[in-house]
């Protein structure tokens, strides 16, 4: 298996797997392999996504023992599981990191960009770490055919544009603009929508926030948020999404006047889409792209 730090061969299918970062754990419960250790997410308080835990209960299967990797890798923890493998193919470790974890049990690590794994990249990989690879590729067509059917009963759901943010209660405080290498714009044009042109504007004006791990959204003030011109306004909060629909945060934006926002959580929606794995896109393909749909009838309504 090559990735970012060069190749991990495996050479049985592994029994007993831990993971890191995100994503990994859905693809192995997905088909239908329990790993023994997993990353909790900040995004959930320091719990597992919904999406996992309701898939564990569907299989009667004990939760897998839970770590924090947030802040730093839990070496102990993982040394204590005596895992086969350790897959960290959506994750930000370091080569550092990488070097040490290998110490513990081979490491699968991202085949570009830290954080940076689309959901069907990460699918493939862990299919074939754990000697699935065509139950990988059927479960990505299962996926696909999912999106398909849900956005097939929305016309004005394709071609519509959009921006993504995160935005703050702070008042005043700048919007987090996410770019086309981002797993939640990826996905979202899954769903049928294009990101504006007028990316290529705040790319060239806004500031690119610096982060430990991955390529970081880009820093835009939230006094030009009428320039954030699409047809759909998708933001991502933390606060609760009721107070900040009816705060002023957001009233600059464009969506807000055609009543085309969609305001997602990071704790569940907005998690899945950054998540970006099989799992996390069926959960926003029932729960986001209705949202974008409505939003993109609104924007065309006013049009």
């Amino acid at each position: 298996m090559t990735h970012a730090f060069g190749s991990t061969t495996i050479t049985s299918a592994p029994v007993r797997i831990a993971t890191l970062g995100y994503a990994s754990q859905d693809v192995c419960i997905e088909l239908g392999v329990v790993p023994v250790g997993v990353p909790q997410y900040e995004l959930r308080g320091f719990g597992t996504s919904l999406w996992f835990n309701k898939a564990v209960t569907a299989m009667n299967a004990v939760m897998p023992f839970q770590y924090r990797d947030h802040d730093e890798v839990p070496y102990e923890a993982l040394r204590d599981l005596k895992p086969d493998v350790i897959l960290a193919v959506n994750s930000g470790i370091s080569r550092e990191e990488y070097d040490r974890l290998t110490e513990i049990a081979p490491v699968v690590a991202y085949p570009g960009q830290p954080f940076g794994t689309d959901w069907r990249t990460t699918t493939t990989t862990v299919g074939r770490v754990i000697g699935q690879p065509q139950q990988a590729a059927e479960l990505i067509t299962a996926v696909e055919t999912g999106i398909a059917e849900a956005k097939s009963s929305y016309d004005d759901l394709e071609g519509s544009t959009f921006v993504y943010l995160g935005a703050s209660q702070a008042s005043g405080a700048d919007f987090e603009v996410y770019d086309k290498d981002s797993n939640q714009v990826r996905i979202l044009e899954d769903f049928g929508v294009v990101l504006s042109p007028v990316m290529a504007k705040v790319t060239a004006e806004g500031d690119r926030k610096r982060v430990d791990a991955g390529t970081g959204p880009i820093l835009w003030e939230s006094r030009r948020a009428g320039e954030l011109e699409a047809d759909i306004n998708v933001v991502a909060v933390v606060a609760n999404k009721q107070a900040i629909l009816e705060g002023e945060i957001l009233d600059g934006l464009p969506g807000a006047k055609r009543n085309s926002l969609v305001v997602v959580q990071t704790s569940d929606d907005a998690l899945a889409l950054v998540e970006a794995s099989p799992l996390g896109v069926k959960w926003a393909t029932l729960t986001v792209l209705p949202e974008l749909a409505r939003a993109a009838y609104e924007a065309k309504k006013d049009a």
